[in-house]
């Protein structure tokens, strides 16, 4: 990955999560989650009702949260970006 203007300098991720915001964990968290309910979806382990069941247990924000990361979580399947959790 290259940034514009540096076209020989690599860009470093950062993957420890310590170094993230408070927000940017719980959402790596939600993500994590999602993914794997995806995985465990296509195994009949777990169904899209039991799915729902789960988000309507949660508080608003949470519920919100864990949403958004969801639905990046299935957008990413449908690209074939199945380990980008």
């Amino acid at each position: 990955m290259q940034v514009a203007g540096l076209q020989n300098a690599p860009v470093k991720v950062d993957y420890n999560l310590c170094n993230r915001s408070r927000e940017e964990q719980d959402y790596e968290a939600a993500k994590t989650l999602a993914h794997y309910w995806l995985h465990l979806k296509p195994n009949k382990q777990m169904t899209r009702l039991e799915i729902t069941k789960r988000l309507n247990q949660m508080q608003p924000a949470q519920r919100e949260l864990h949403r958004k990361a969801l639905n990046d979580a299935i957008s990413q399947q449908k690209e074939g970006k199945t380990n980008a959790a």
